[in-house]
């Protein structure tokens, strides 16, 4: 990782509870993240619709279902952006829902990358970082020597 360089990350959750244990997870995880919270999808839309393709945030986690704005229609406002300014950009579904309409949609979606079932944890975590090959340096260490397999 560069000296001072973080991996950016945006959390959009409605709920501020939801949102707080997402930041506080990826915290726990590791140091190497500069985690961007909002609960109004309206502020993340403005935040992200002033940001150069360089300034992007590397991972998003966007809840699905939020009463203002839902994370399908998020997607929908943000368009060519994400193909332009956010290519390199890993946006996750984050979801308490069961609705399968909400898993058709993600399938039918090629901007999405992760459909993840609240609360983010750390196991969710090691599933993206190990999908996107993401190189930080991490908080949590088991101590292996006497662990047994």
């Amino acid at each position: 990782m560069d000296n001072n360089k973080k991996i950016k990350i945006l959390i959009v959750d409605d709920d501020p509870i939801s949102g707080l244990l997402s930041e506080a997870t990826i915290h726990i995880y590791s140091r190497d993240f500069e985690i961007l919270r909002f609960e109004l999808p309206q502020e993340a839309l403005d935040y992200l619709g002033q940001l150069s393709s360089d300034d992007w945030p590397k991972l998003i986690f966007l809840d699905v279902e939020m009463p203002l704005l839902s994370g399908w229609q998020i997607l929908d406002q943000l368009g060519s952006k994400i193909s332009s300014q956010g290519q390199n950009t890993m946006i996750n579904m984050l979801t308490s829902s069961i609705s399968q309409e909400n898993r058709v949609q993600f399938d039918a979606r090629g901007e999405v990358s992760l459909y993840l079932n609240k609360p983010l944890n750390t196991r969710v975590l090691d599933t993206v970082i190990e999908n996107y090959n993401l190189s930080f340096h991490p908080e949590i260490m088991i101590e292996s020597s006497n662990a047994q397999v």
